[in-house]
């Protein structure tokens, strides 16, 4: 790997995943990368920092970053850290509808046909088809439980009823309870339970499980390090329109060796820089610099950067000024 993908990798990914996250996190959010701000958001979020958490969603929200718009949706439809809003609840998530989110339309929905925040009526009705085994009412009563939305907030309870929404196949629940297993959110953290439960909603089709599953094999959490299955997931999610998967892919290509891999990774980090990544420009600018698949092209190189730094990406400016420095 070249020095300047060897820096975006660092500079991006961490040299290891777990390590010195929130540093990096935050120098990288405070840079006004969205993807970067959405993960700060969530970090505060687990710690129950909802303030901060609400910050750096809206944050991220508001330069279009999907999964931050429908996290920020459900934050002001729980009330945590924010008043209880049905408004700006549904808000945020048509915008992530919009942006192609999926789950969001089923959050929306849920919302819509809820609007008095479940009322002792429905929650009734949930638990007494709960009881029957409707995988549904089993899943819409777990968020009821993990949002104290019209009965006591309970984990607990939240993950009981949310394993047996999953056990029936409920692809969001599954979903759902891999990112419980994966971040230790009302469960003990278990990695094999988490990337069990992402494989099972993924292969029904669910892009958001497929890209989870696939960054569980890229950063070799709870298995092997493993590019050619994180490329398999993070393909099955990009084909569906899941772009957050693009610069990903791009990596995991770029770590693999043969020519046709490295056309690959210009062809990932191109479809990430069209939909005005940061990153996905930045690794644009340095496979044009580089020549990794593609022509060397200082000048091509030289534009991807700038649109990176435009977008607050400190490497794009950094290469930018470094090529600027070098043509006078």
């Amino acid at each position: 790997m070249t020095n300047i993908f060897k820096q975006a990798w660092e500079g991006l990914f961490g040299s290891s995943p777990k390590n010195d996250v929130d540093s990096k996190l935050k120098k990288l959010a405070e840079q006004g990368q969205a993807d970067a701000q959405c993960d700060l958001a969530q970090a505060y979020y687990e710690q129950e920092n909802y303030t901060l958490a609400k910050m750096w969603f809206q944050q991220a929200a508001e330069q279009g970053h999907t999964r931050a718009q429908h996290e920020l949706g459900l934050m002001f439809f729980a009330g945590h850290g924010v008043a209880h809003n049905i408004e700006l609840a549904q808000y945020w998530l048509e915008q992530a509808i919009e942006g192609g989110r999926s789950d969001s339309l089923f959050a929306l929905e849920n919302i819509r046909e809820n609007t008095n925040a479940y009322s002792q009526e429905r929650i009734y009705f949930l638990q007494e088809q709960a009881k029957q085994g409707d995988a549904e009412a089993q899943f819409e009563l777990s968020l009821a439980y993990y949002y104290g939305q019209g009965i006591e907030q309970n984990f607990d309870q939240a993950i009981l009823c949310l394993t047996k929404a999953a056990e029936q196949g409920h692809f969001i629940a599954q979903y759902n309870l891999g990112i419980s297993y994966e971040n230790g959110q009302g469960v003990k953290q278990d990695y094999n339970q988490a990337i069990y439960w992402y494989q099972q909603s993924a292969q029904q089709g669910y892009p958001d499980a497929q890209y989870n599953l696939g960054g569980m094999y890229f950063h070799g959490i709870g298995v092997k390090q493993d590019y050619q299955k994180a490329i398999f997931w993070y393909d099955q999610a990009a084909e569906q329109g899941y772009d957050g998967a693009y610069v990903n892919l791009g990596f995991a290509y770029l770590n693999l060796e043969g020519s046709e891999n490295m056309d690959q990774a210009f062809k990932w980090f191109s479809k990430a820089a069209d939909e005005g990544d940061a990153s996905g420009l930045y690794m644009l600018g340095g496979c044009y610099m580089e020549g990794i698949g593609t022509t060397k092209n200082l000048t091509l190189a030289k534009k991807y950067f700038g649109q990176a730094c435009d977008r607050g990406l400190q490497e794009g400016c950094e290469a930018y000024q470094d090529l600027h420095n070098r043509e006078r």
